[in-house]
């Protein structure tokens, strides 16, 4: 399922490897429409189904660079659940540098797509 919401509009994803438990790791490649390949990895340091997650976040085109985020998944009932997450950078040039890649528009359009998945089924 993750390879049909995130990242931006008009890319494809190939998923290498997606183990969403604590101690997993993932591993996927953005396609854009010219060709170009953008690598993404990380490793799940804890899960706790449908609770929290720590997981490690790296760009492979800024390499060097790893952030630590946490997901929190809230039930708000009526099958709607609030997803918030936080990002910690090493620096605030790291930070600064993934926000001029366009992270923040592919998050975006990502978080549209799934919305609109889960309004279908």
């Amino acid at each position: 399922m993750v390879a049909q919401w995130l990242g931006p509009n008009g890319y494809e994803m190939t998923v290498e490897e997606y183990d969403f438990r604590t101690g997993g790791r993932y591993r996927y490649l953005h396609h854009d429409p010219k060709g170009g390949d953008y690598g993404f990895n990380g490793v799940f340091h804890v899960v706790r189904q449908n609770e929290f997650a720590i997981q490690t976040f790296e760009f492979e085109g800024l390499p060097d660079v790893v952030s630590i985020e946490s997901l929190r998944f809230e039930d708000l009932g009526d099958g709607r659940t609030r997803l918030s997450g936080h990002a910690v950078y090493p620096t605030q040039e790291a930070r600064d540098g993934m926000v001029e890649s366009g992270m923040e528009t592919g998050m975006r359009q990502g978080y549209e797509r799934l919305e609109s998945i889960l309004d279908a089924s």
